[in-house]
Formats: C-alpha cells, sequence, structure tokens
C-alpha cells in the first residue's frame, strides 16, 4: 500500500512541479526568449498568464516567481494557437 502512495506522491508532484524551483521574470524572459521587461510590464499582465506568485521580503517588496510548467504549458497553448 505505501509503494502505491509513495507511485502517486511522486506522480501528482511531477504534474504539478512541487520539485521545481519558481521562476524569477529573468527565468521566465530566458525560457521564452524575451526580455525580462516584457514579462514585467507585458506578459504578466495578460488575463492569460500565470498568476505570478509575490513572495514577501523584508522591504516588503517582493518580487514576483512564477511556477515553470505553468509558464511551458501558456507558451505551447500560445504555440498552438499560432
Amino acid at each position: 500500500m505505501s509503494d502505491l502512495i509513495e507511485t502517486l506522491l511522486a506522480r501528482l508532484e511531477q504534474r504539478v512541479g512541487v520539485n521545481e524551483p519558481l521562476w524569477t521574470a529573468n527565468e521566465v524572459a530566458e525560457y521564452l526568449k524575451v526580455d525580462p521587461r516584457q514579462v514585467k510590464d507585458r506578459y504578466s499582465r495578460h488575463p492569460d498568464f500565470p498568476a505570478g506568485i509575490k513572495l514577501p521580503s523584508a522591504k516588503g517588496q517582493g518580487q514576483f516567481r512564477w511556477v515553470p510548467k505553468q509558464v511551458r504549458e501558456w507558451a505551447e497553448k500560445k504555440a498552438k494557437a499560432a
């Protein structure tokens, strides 16, 4: 039974991307082959772009991070629609 649970958890982690670090705007830009400013000023404001996660910081102005899997899926949808 525990093997089944471990297998299911591993599959869930793969689907959600739990083991993958969040991407910064620079990393999203690198993946999309665009300038980081486009990610911050253009794509992140688009209604169907994955929602960013704003992490807290000591100064209260945390930077957004994105789940890589969600960004890749968004890009794939855009590529199919083109």
